[in-house]
């Protein structure tokens, strides 16, 4: 945490935007024709060829030496320590996160997918008839997810414009600005450190970029407000907090939930936070239900049927790791069959670990399909003792992942070895508690 300066997390924040929108200018006019850098920044190799086409032998040999080198530094655990091999990772992250996100900027034709399902069209009428389903609509393949009210707001941000300026085509910078600003200030990391987990934390900022979602800044929000309500930190707006970023993606209710059960010891705190969040959530919905009732018993319908279950079942990949699929790719077995195993290896580690970090990690491995804009929620379970170890395997790897992959492809298991990561973290985390 940054101190002695009110608002020096703002300004690095600031002096970071500054120095990509000047990396992008420099790129786009001395570099442009660069193949190196348009496959960086369009991620070719990862998505424009089939990680099914990549040689399997060799996608096993990159999953297999990486877990050799966990158990290595996972037993050797001095290596990360040592000062020059910090600095040269920290660096080396922070610099290919520079050159990921610029390139992203610069060359991805596809940015904003996720933003623009809410905002190409105006839902103000539409909301309020009896006779349309808004969700009876789908952008680039993607259908929308949104509770009325939310998406009503939601459509009414992205599409204000003042004097040209509109968050639709600004939205990187504004996520960039107040997602480093938070973590510099409500963590207790260095500012080296600070940098590496806002702006690469398992690619969260990349993706940002590329889909335009909103969980990279709401994820950073969430980790905050569990920290500070856990310690008892003005526990009703940390609580209204939450609500909100939980509206906005209701799938955080399960890793806000967990997280509180994980950590809370005072029984009596337990249910008065639990019974607020109801409280909170019941007059939230029964607002909507009066105001938009067709559209909200459509959005309920929705999510009855599989809206959230159903990301578990789509195709992952680098940016949406899911634990079950890496299994089942691992060892070829059906998606049905590993998704067992996961749950069964989790309910042995809950009941095992003994670090609630630990658990915390483990356990919500299986209920977030871990998409990397959402993936700064496990800041909330990061301790000091080991943010170089967390560094390392969800910030410094998956850049090189990307990097690499962008260049020459990647196989459908070394796609995932956010997994891997995450596991050796538990076990870390477990051992150090």
């Amino acid at each position: 945490m940054l101190k002695n300066a009110k608002y020096s997390a703002f300004y690095i924040a600031s002096t970071f935007i500054i120095f990509i929108k000047l990396l992008t200018i420099l790129i786009k006019k001395y570099f442009f024709n660069s193949e190196l850098l348009q496959n960086i920044g369009t991620a070719n190799g990862i998505f424009s060829k089939a990680a099914s086409d990549f040689p399997n032998f060799l996608d096993y040999i990159i999953v297999i030496a990486y877990t050799v080198i966990l158990i290595a530094v996972y037993k050797f655990d001095w290596v990360l320590k040592h000062q020059y091999i910090k600095n040269v990772m920290y660096f080396s992250c922070f610099l290919l996160s520079l050159l990921t996100i610029s390139t992203s900027i610069v060359f991805q034709e596809y940015r904003g997918w996720d933003l623009s399902l809410y905002c190409v069209t105006d839902i103000s009428e539409s909301i309020r008839d009896q006779n349309q389903n808004i969700y009876d609509f789908e952008y680039q393949k993607i259908k929308p997810g949104l509770s009325p009210f939310i998406w009503l707001i939601y459509n009414k941000i992205c599409n204000f414009n003042i004097a040209g300026f509109t968050y639709l085509n600004n939205y990187f910078w504004i996520q960039m600005l107040f997602g480093i600003t938070i973590v510099l200030s409500h963590f207790k990391f260095s500012i080296i450190e600070g940098m590496c987990l806002s702006t690469g934390l398992n690619l969260s900022m990349l993706h940002m970029v590329r889909t335009g979602n909103y969980g990279y800044l709401l994820a950073i929000v969430m980790a905050v407000s569990l920290r500070n309500l856990i310690k008892g930190k003005n526990i009703n707006l940390n609580i209204f907090l939450l609500c909100v970023v939980s509206f906005f993606k209701i799938q955080y209710l399960i890793v806000v939930g967990l997280f509180i059960l994980l950590n809370e010891t005072k029984f009596k705190n337990l249910i008065t936070a639990l019974f607020k969040l109801i409280g909170i959530y019941a007059a939230f919905f029964s607002f909507q239900i009066l105001l938009f009732r067709k559209a909200f018993t459509d959005y309920i319908d929705l999510m009855i049927n599989g809206y959230l279950t159903n990301e578990l079942t789509f195709e992952s990949g680098i940016t949406n790791p899911v634990t079950s699929q890496f299994i089942s790719r691992f060892f070829n077995i059906s998606q049905n069959i590993s998704t067992y195993i996961t749950i069964f290896i989790i309910l042995i580690g809950v009941f095992a670990l003994k670090s609630k970090s630990s658990k915390y990690f483990l356990a919500t491995s299986i209920f977030n399909r871990n998409k990397s804009y959402d993936s700064n929620y496990l800041l909330v379970a990061l301790e000091n003792r080991f943010v170089t170890e967390f560094i390392f395997v969800l910030c410094f790897v998956p850049s090189i992942l990307f990097t690499f992959g962008s260049q020459f492809s990647l196989g459908p298991l070394s796609e995932l070895l956010y997994i891997p990561g995450l596991f050796y973290v538990v076990f870390l985390s477990n051992k150090k508690s």
